[in-house]
């Protein structure tokens, strides 16, 4: 017969294990609502409102566009897309608190966190 504190931790486990699945969906949309625009131009002074980072790419695009890159990949992985896309990029200024210019803009393939099935984060241009 089991134990009082072994049937206690079992019990823990059955109410903890079903919280720890992972999810992309709460990343997928910070991704989407803080590095992805489909306005073809940044201002950083704008966008990095209330921000105060180093910097903060923004990818030109349309979610669905990024959802493609990773339609085919669980778990965790760096994907690099297939097609060009615009990239901008807010750099905070030397000497200053949260002072950027203007955004630098390229084109080219991306890298991407995919995780189940959704992009999560954007690693750099080029290759991963």
């Amino acid at each position: 017969m089991p134990s009082t504190s072994s049937l206690l931790l079992l019990c823990g486990l059955l109410f903890i294990l079903p919280n720890l699945t992972v999810s992309a969906a709460p990343r997928w949309e910070d991704f989407k609502k803080n590095q992805v625009t489909s306005s073809p131009v940044v201002v950083c002074s704008v966008a990095m409102q209330g921000r105060c980072q180093e910097t903060q790419s923004f990818i030109h695009t349309i979610p669905r566009i990024l959802e493609n890159i990773c339609r085919h990949f669980t778990g965790m992985k760096n994907i690099r897309s297939r097609k060009e896309l615009r990239v901008s990029t807010c750099r905070r200024q030397r000497n200053t608190t949260c002072s950027y210019g203007e955004a630098e803009v390229r084109r080219g393939l991306i890298c991407v966190t995919c995780r189940n099935r959704k992009p999560v984060h954007f690693v750099k241009m080029g290759d991963c």
